[in-house]
């Protein structure tokens, strides 16, 4: 009996099970290097286009499945990717040339920064990855300032490329604008007497995550953020002013975060 068709529910079935492993290991065998019918050939560039528009739109076979790939094949996965041998220069010169004027849209851009973040969150970085990091950064020593092999070797962009870059980011075209408000008057309400109380409400300690920043460390007052972007509400929270320059990106993650945050604050 031959295998099931492709697409059908036997062949959604098959190919979770230890003989459709056992078949591809047999298939890879039987065809690797100059067994390969197609050994030492390449598809033209015509090929490759349609190969590459055929596929738009298609989800990939093991999308959401589980259990796809064993144990001892997902390792020796793992090991042949940790074998390819980093892209030459000349490679990687040849990519970012083909990357070069591509712009990606503000809502790619956005689900790219949630998938990162998301990836982040769910897959924290084991302790004995930190370790490893650490130990790397040891053996090579301190790099900042004149210690660094590149310091000193990057020259300053020309005036008309720091022009551009400038002009490239300016009103509508800055991911952070908002119709022009940021313009707009503070009313009188968002005063001293509602910052010093602001600060007090929530101990004089900057609220960003993880910041142990306070008025004192500070040296200076706090800053007080509205983290609903609205100038004329009261919803606001002391930030140091690192994070509050920091908040100031990805403005529809930060403001669900702290409203989030600051409801957890006031119920406990």
């Amino acid at each position: 009996m031959g295998n099931p068709k492709k697409g059908t529910a036997e062949y959604e079935a098959w190919i979770l099970t230890p003989e459709y492993r056992e078949y591809c290991k047999k298939f890879s065998r039987n065809n690797s290097g100059d067994k390969n019918p197609f050994f030492g050939k390449r598809h033209s560039k015509k090929t490759r286009k349609k190969m590459s528009k055929s596929r738009i739109g298609k989800e990939p076979w093991n999308k959401g499945k589980k259990g796809c790939f064993s144990e001892e094949t997902r390792k020796q996965m793992s090991v042949s990717q940790s074998k390819r041998p980093s892209p030459s220069k000349k490679t990687r010169k040849k990519m970012s040339d083909k990357r070069k004027g591509i712009k990606l849209s503000k809502e790619t851009r956005m689900r790219m920064s949630v998938g990162r973040k998301n990836y982040i969150r769910i897959h924290p970085m084991s302790d004995e990855t930190r370790n490893r990091i650490s130990e790397s950064k040891k053996e090579k020593g301190d790099w900042s300032g004149e210690k660094n092999p590149n310091f000193g070797n990057h020259d300053p962009l020309p005036e008309e490329h720091r022009r551009k870059i400038s002009e490239a980011i300016l009103g509508e075209n800055n991911p952070n604008y908002k119709d022009g408000k940021s313009r707009e008057p503070y009313p009188i309400t968002f005063n001293p007497v509602l910052k010093r109380k602001i600060r007090s409400d929530y101990g004089h300690k900057c609220f960003f995550p993880g910041c142990d920043v306070t008025t004192e460390s500070n040296g200076r007052d706090l800053d007080v953020h509205h983290y609903d972007y609205d100038k004329n509400s009261k919803n606001c929270v002391p930030l140091c002013r690192k994070h509050n320059g920091v908040v100031n990106g990805n403005r529809k993650e930060w403001e669900a975060y702290f409203e989030m945050k600051v409801s957890v604050f006031w119920a406990c």
